[in-house]
């Protein structure tokens, strides 16, 4: 059983490298000292150490395995924890990419809106997506991949179809990673602007202000990159969903993510008089 742990995990050569020289070091004695030769057993314990610890692939792959097979939702959870916390190093995210997504896409709908659906089931799929948005995350390589690999019409399926709104949230995370530095992910939400800007739009409308700001932040990134999203984000009246919360929300956040969105439509709309006509 993987439990995830609040740091990432170091590969096994460095911890083992790190673990023998806190045993083996001489740091209370400041002075120079004459090393000692050091029994061979201590040399094939190192090794042992090193041989038994997984590697990050190999963890990796192991996690992927769960996904697939391990029918136990508590189990996919683990396995996605895990993976979230390899992945914040972004030479294993992009080992993960090369090992493939197809079992991370599969958890991001797992039981979506069937019968059975439950928390665990929405847990499943929330992870599933904050791994592949930290995967995308300023990282041209996996974001590649997410675009090869055919992840991008399952986010958009999820925007459409999710009834969790963390699902929601962390799908749209993945959206907001993939339109940064990314021209093909920007032309293919514009493609796609009528969903993503009807599921901003009620997130903008939510009572939860971290989904309110997280709608604020993907809005703008989304504007910044695609003319056309500004003017379908206007169309649909969003100037005054943000106008009210940067003047009334009581979370300094939401203010400041609502301004910054306003500011990123008024250059669609060439100045800010312009843009308190709209509203």
């Amino acid at each position: 059983l993987f439990v995830a742990l609040p740091f990432p995990l170091m590969n096994g050569i460095d911890f083992a490298l790190l673990k023998f020289c806190l045993e083996h070091n001489d740091s209370p004695n400041v002075q120079e000292s004459v090393l000692t030769e050091r029994d061979p057993e201590d040399y094939a314990w190192l090794q042992k150490v090193m041989n038994s610890i997984p590697s990050p692939v190999e963890q990796m792959k192991k996690c992927i395995e769960i996904l697939s097979t391990d029918p136990d939702e508590g189990a996919k959870i683990n396995a996605l924890e895990l993976l979230q916390d390899l992945v914040e190093d972004i030479d294993i995210a992009n080992d993960l990419a090369i090992l493939g997504l197809g079992e991370v896409s599969k958890a991001m709908v797992y039981k979506m809106n069937e019968e059975n659906d439950n928390e665990q089931a929405a847990k499943v799929r929330m992870m599933a997506c904050w791994v592949m948005s930290t995967i995308a995350q300023n990282n041209p390589t996996s974001q590649d991949a997410i675009i090869k690999q055919g992840v991008l019409p399952i986010v958009i399926a999820i925007l459409e179809q999710s009834k969790h709104q963390k699902v929601t949230q962390k799908a749209l995370a993945i959206v907001s990673a993939m339109t940064r530095d990314c021209p093909v992910g920007q032309t293919y939400f514009a493609q796609h602007q009528e969903v993503i800007i009807t599921t901003l739009k009620k997130l903008l409308n939510s009572e939860d202000s971290n989904l309110v700001m997280k709608a604020c932040v993907v809005l703008r990134h989304l504007c910044h990159a695609k003319e056309s999203i500004k003017t379908a984000a206007i169309n649909a009246n969003l100037v005054p969903v943000l106008t009210q919360h940067m003047d009334n929300s009581e979370d300094e956040s939401v203010r400041e993510m609502a301004n910054l969105a306003l500011q990123e439509l008024a250059s669609r709309v060439n100045d800010k008089e312009t843009l308190n006509q709209v509203s």
